[in-house]
Parts: C-alpha cells; structure tokens; sequence
C-alpha cells in the first residue's frame, strides 16, 4: 500500500505516477466521495482548483490550509479518520474521507522533510537515532506541529512561535461629513427630488447589498420575472452575466462631494486606513489641549485632553464578510463653559458593530449639534421703553442645526493587487517630485 496517499477507483495509477515525478496531486471530480490516507505528520497538497471554503469534521485528525494558488494543503495531526469537505468555485464541493495511521519508524525522516517543505522555518535534523524540529515558524502551525511531534517516539522539539499569524489586510476608505439638518433630511427623505433616486432594476453583483434581497442563481421572485421577460422580448440576457438581482442604487456619495463643494457640507476627514483582520485601525485629526490636575502630594502636573475627529476601527474578515467595529468622536473646545480657565468639550460620539460584504458602505449618522443665536436691534432709548418699545426693536433668532455623517466602506486587499501596486506608483511618484523640487531649491540656493 502508497504510504503517502491512496485513493479509489481509477485515480490511483494517475496519483501514484503524479508521486513518483514530485508533481501535485490531480484534481478530484466533484461528484463522489473519495478516500485519502495520511500518516500522522504528513503534509500533502491537492490541486482542486480554486478553493473557497473547508470545512473539517474532526481537527484534531487532520488540519488544513488553503495556500495562495488556491489549492489545498492536508497535514495528519494524529491517527484517526476524518471527513473533510471542500467547496470550489461556483459551491461545487468535493467530500473527502481522510484516514491517518501512526508514522513506521523506517518513514519517520521522510515525512519529517516532507513536513518541513511545507512550513516556512521549520527544519528538521536527526541527534543519533532521534529527530530533531527546530525553528520559529507561525503561529498558524505551532499547535499541529507541537501535536505531530508528539505522535513520533524520541523526536526532540525545539519549534518556537514567532508571534506571527498570517491575516488578511483591510483597506478602509473613510469619509466624516458634517451636513446642516435640512440637508441630512433632503438625503434620506426626498430622494426623487434631490438626488435622482433611488433607482429600482436589474443590477450587476459590482458590491453586494443583502438589504435588497441578492438573489440565488435560480433567479426566483420579482428578478427572475423581469429577467424572464427580457428574454421572452429577445433581450439578450444571456450573453451578459450582468443582470444578477433586482435591487436599489443611489448616488448619495457623488452627491455629498457635490454639496461639500456648493459650501453645503463640509468634509471633516477623509482618511484612508490599513489594519490587519483582528486589528485595529485608529485615526485622530485635532489637537490636545492642557488640563492641571493637582496630585495627592499637592503637585501639579498636566493631563492632555485630545479633541477634534477620533475615529477606530477593527475588522474582522470571514471570507468574503466583514465584521466591523466602529468608535468614532467629534468634539470642540468651548470656550462659553470654563472651569477655572479649563474650557470645556463639545463632543459627539457614537459607536456600533456590523457586518458587511467586501467593497460594501456602512453609513452611521446621529452624531447632531445645535447652534443657537440671538441677534437684537432697536432705537436708541425707544427700544428700551416697556411694552410699546417692541414696536421700536426687532430680534433674530437662530437655531442651525449640523449631523455628522461616517461613510466607512471596506476592501479586503493584498500587497500585489492592482489597485494597492497603483497607489504605491502613484505616492512613489509624489515623493521623487518633491524630492527634486527640494534639490532643485537646494542648486538655486548655492
């Protein structure tokens, strides 16, 4: 019997030939169950094609990880039997059956190698009759490595965790608004009348909205019917695979921009964030101002108060979701509430948690203010006269109010995508501009 893998019926000549030159393992059909045996320890990759999701009936039998090309890496963590299932693209699923048996003493350096080959910093050596693991490998590993080793009599661990676990980056496009009341109304009230929409039809997936109800690809409900009709009128539907779901679409971003160049709302911020899934991402635009607290000693030192826009945000990233925690502050010093001499803050603060598709939009709004003004103008001496001095002044009264909007809209990233490369170019380029300005200064000045 293959130690390394054994599969039923007429795939196996194929794999052991794939064995024999190094290559990977083929690609399995969809369409049955297949049966996989491992030794405890060993690493194996499969070509599948691309793979979307694993799910692992027992992991304490066998771990996986899903490596950057898309395959799928099966590493037997101790003996056992475990079914591991794999969807590809489209939700097409294979179903494994994964059988790990305890490592022969004679296979115990191969595996050993084999293993090491697929984790980054770990090496292996043998000490007399024994086997030796060393190196700082991540944190993603350590524990199915720690339980291997534990699986082979007299091997000898010296595996560190370097403290590094691989996650996914988030690019977070931020957007603090501060818009009058009346105009906040116009957005989310008179939509026909103030920003064309909000517009109903077929829509193409660009970003995903589960408000207006994404349809399956069975095309069911309101879509499936307009669908249905466009082909019945020999619209070609077919031959674009745009038409996805029937849904809601609105410009309300183009126009914010509109408005904050009308003078009609004003940008407090507009950050763009990175933060590592699990991480977060904190932003300040403002200043910090001095208050004296007196200690215990009867000393006096000085605590800063930061004011102006705060903002944190942690992703969470599941796939193609993500979690989003989200803590923002708006505040000003006012200088009408003063305690000796240490102005005070007004300050709006809001916080929330929500889950959202790659490239989706969440808007937080709430954050109000009110400004009131009292203006009054009279004649001199007749204005002061009771009752009738009325007819002699007159007075303005105000009361504007302001809400801050917070546009954050996610987008799960990788160092080598084209949109991250073009931002790279783009601030590359920015920054050997100013440096030849600034040498081009320097030459004049000589």
């Amino acid at each position: 019997m293959d130690e390394i893998t054994r599969f039923f019926p007429v795939h196996k000549a194929l794999l052991l030939l794939s064995l024999v030159f190094g290559v990977l393992t083929p690609g399995l059909p969809q369409a049955a169950n297949w049966n996989v045996d491992l030794f405890a320890g060993q690493a194996r990759t499969f070509a599948l094609g691309t793979v979307t999701r694993v799910a692992v009936g027992n992991p304490d039998v066998v771990n996986y990880k899903v490596l950057d090309d898309g395959n799928l890496l099966l590493i037997g963590v101790q003996p056992g039997i475990s079914t591991v299932s794999v969807w590809k693209e489209a939700d097409r699923q294979v179903s494994l059956e994964v059988s790990v048996t305890p490592l022969p003493v004679d296979r115990q350096m191969k595996v050993a190698e084999q293993l090491a080959s697929h984790v980054d910093g770990l090496t292996v050596e043998t000490m007399g009759q024994n086997l030796v693991f060393k190196g700082r490998v991540s944190s993603e590993f350590t524990q199915t490595i720690n339980r291997i080793i534990g699986q082979l009599p007299g091997a000898i661990n010296l595996v560190r965790d370097d403290g590094f676990e691989k996650a996914e980056l988030v690019r977070l496009d931020v957007k603090i608004v501060e818009l009058k009341r009346q105009d906040i109304q116009k957005l989310g009230v008179r939509w026909d009348s103030e920003i064309g929409g909000p517009a109903y039809g077929l829509h193409a997936p660009v970003t995903t909205n589960p408000v207006f109800g994404v349809i399956s690809p069975a095309q069911n409900g309101l879509s499936g019917e307009i669908r249905n009709a466009l082909q019945n009128a020999n619209y070609p539907v077919n031959s674009y695979d745009t038409l996805q779901y029937f849904g809601a679409t609105t410009g309300i971003t183009s126009t914010i921009d509109a408005m904050a160049e009308a003078g009609n709302a004003r940008i407090l911020t507009a950050p763009r964030l990175i933060a590592r899934s699990g991480a977060t991402a904190e932003f300040q635009a403002g200043g910090e101002f001095p208050i004296p607290v007196i200690n215990q000693d009867g000393f006096t030192n000085v605590d800063f108060r930061d004011y102006g826009v705060l903002l944190s945000i942690a992703p969470l990233v599941q796939g193609d979701d993500i979690m989003i925690s989200l803590a923002a502050e708006v505040s000003n010093i006012d200088p009408a509430v003063q305690v000796n001499g240490i102005p005070g803050l007004l300050n709006r603060s809001t916080s929330t948690t929500i889950n959202l598709k790659n490239h989706d939009s969440l808007v937080v709004s709430g954050l109000i203010s009110n400004v009131s003004s009292s203006q009054t103008q009279k004649v001199p001496f007749l204005g002061d006269i009771p009752i009738i001095g009325k007819l002699f002044s007159s007075k303005d009264d105000r009361v504007e109010e302001a809400e801050v909007l917070i546009m954050v809209t996610p987008h799960i990233v990788q160092a080598e995508d084209g949109d991250n490369q073009a931002l790279v170019s783009r601030v590359q380029s920015y920054v050997e501009d100013v440096k030849l300005d600034t040498e081009l200064d320097t030459l004049l000045l000589e």
